[in-house]
């Protein structure tokens, strides 16, 4: 009997595969392999609100150093958090990250100081 997983010969008898130990009258569907974000994007994300946010707010732009402050700043949280859990250049993408969120939190409340 042919294992379903990976294809080795085993006795009829057998209820197990001897070389994966797959069962051997269970259907085997492979999993879906699912993307995966690039930690680098993320925070070159995180960098670039952040910095856009300061440009902004010295642009004189009312609503945009807010906005672009609080992507910086929530960005830059999640990709800390995220290249410390995958495998990247964890250098690089901490320092953007902490980038993107010290630039948005300045962005953020300068923008917030110019609406008041």
């Amino acid at each position: 009997m042919k294992c379903p997983k990976c294809r080795a010969e085993n006795p009829d008898d057998e209820i197990f595969c001897q070389q994966c130990d797959w069962r051997l009258d269970q259907k085997y569907v492979p999993e879906k392999k699912t993307k995966t974000r690039s930690p680098l994007n993320v925070s070159s994300t995180a960098a670039l609100g952040g910095i856009l946010s300061l440009i902004m707010y010295f642009a004189e732009f009312k609503y945009a150093p807010i906005v672009l402050g609080a992507v910086g700043l929530f960005m830059g949280g999640y990709a800390i958090t995220y290249a410390r859990l995958v495998e990247c250049n964890k250098n690089l993408c901490m320092a953007l990250a902490a980038i993107g969120l010290l630039t948005g939190i300045i962005g953020l409340m300068f923008g917030i100081k110019q609406v008041i």
